[in-house]
């Protein structure tokens, strides 16, 4: 988002109808235990979405394309047409929301859109409605046993989709670690990054409060971008919001872009500073060497002779500079407009468990040609 901020939409409507949530009888709403986790079950019969809630789905393209009445500008949203189960995906003892469309107009290919709102107490006390971690189409959704940042992963079917929180929100797919191109995942080894799934985490929405104090911090001077907004603990002492702003826009990975300026806040102080990043994105946070402090990695983009070329640096906060702990030059490249002879895609995953003398890291390599729907595949270690 730019300071070209055009505001929200003048067909954003309220929504009037209090709905009534119904039990679901298909669509994959079941009380269901599983090895991997569980499923999401049906909601209470007669059970509500506040107000609130409705407000925060008021501008969701699903619901306008269904039930946007042109002439007045208004969401009547038809009864039953949402369903509702509570459940605490972040073990704070308070149940959050994951919502599921139902009927004619939502549902295409058995699939139907899924939401997950949650509301905290800093929510309430910016008068802000819940935030909404994630928002996908779906036929199911699986919470696993696993978990990033105290969230549980979610699974989304078909295609076992893996969603994990990046401290903001959730981002994917990511795929579950494969079995070939490198050692297997160990218990006490989980994946970093898989550049064959990994996409820019989307900004999640802010306040226009948010992001003046954060354009403030930066004074760049001029049209500015937010790239990254990342929660985390990534200095001792609670939890910070790191930002990664860069001078122009719009945001994308441009090789060209300038170079970014990281910021780290903490209840709305600027924390900490640092320009000239090694990156213009942040695409994940890990506490790789257990002490406690989250690393960031940080995404570069290159391009050169008909090749892009993508790297990756996991640094930690070293007072108002960044410690490198991993750098990975090649984490994937795309020669697809190359000499003929070289068009190729290349990406890594990359896999982190803790040794004595500090993290250990394991890149398994693939390859993939450049034929529409080609998968990646192993590259012998």
């Amino acid at each position: 988002m730019t300071l070209r901020d055009a505001g929200r939409s003048a067909r954003c409507a309220v929504l009037l109808l209090m709905l009534v949530i119904v039990s679901c009888s298909r669509g994959g709403w079941a009380d269901a235990a599983s090895d991997t986790g569980f499923v999401i079950g049906a909601g209470e019969s007669g059970s509500t979405l506040p107000p609130v809630l409705l407000d925060a789905l008021s501008t969701d393209e699903d619901l306008l394309r269904c039930w946007l009445d042109e002439s007045s500008g208004q969401v009547r949203i038809e009864a039953g047409s949402l369903r509702v189960h509570r459940v605490d995906v972040d073990a704070d003892g308070k149940l959050d929301w994951i919502v599921s469309g139902s009927g004619n107009c939502l549902v295409r290919d058995d699939q139907a859109p899924w939401w997950l709102l949650r509301a905290t107490s800093a929510d309430a006390q910016r008068g802000d409605g819940p935030s909404l971690l994630l928002r996908e189409r779906s036929s199911r959704l699986r919470l696993l046993e696993s978990r990033h940042g105290g969230f549980h992963d979610l699974v989304l079917e078909p295609g076992d989709r893996r969603f994990i929180f990046d401290g903001r929100r959730y981002v994917g797919p990511a795929a579950v670690p494969a079995t070939a191109g490198g050692s297997t995942p160990t218990p006490t080894q989980s994946t970093l990054i898989d550049m064959r799934t990994a996409v820019l985490p989307p900004v999640p929405q802010m306040s226009a409060t948010e992001r003046e104090r954060v354009f403030g911090f930066a004074d760049l001077g001029g049209e500015a971008t937010i790239n990254s907004v990342v929660s985390g603990r990534f200095l001792p002492g609670g939890e910070q919001t790191a930002y990664v702003v860069q001078r122009g826009g719009p945001r994308a990975a441009d090789p060209q872009a300038p170079l970014a300026t990281l910021l780290i806040v903490q209840d709305g102080r600027l924390e900490a500073r640092v320009d000239k990043l090694p990156g213009n994105f942040l695409v994940g946070v890990a506490d790789v060497d257990g002490d406690g402090v989250q690393e960031m990695l940080l995404r570069r983009d290159a391009y050169q002779m008909g090749q892009s070329l993508t790297g990756l640096n996991l640094v930690a906060l070293d007072g108002q500079a960044l410690k490198s702990m991993a750098d990975f030059k090649e984490a994937a490249s795309d020669a697809c407009e190359g000499p003929p002879l070289t068009r190729e895609r290349t990406a890594v995953a990359i896999d982190v468990r803790r040794g004595e003398a500090g993290p250990v890291f394991n890149v398994r390599r693939y390859r993939a040609d450049c034929k529409a729907g080609a998968e990646f595949q192993p590259l012998e270690p």
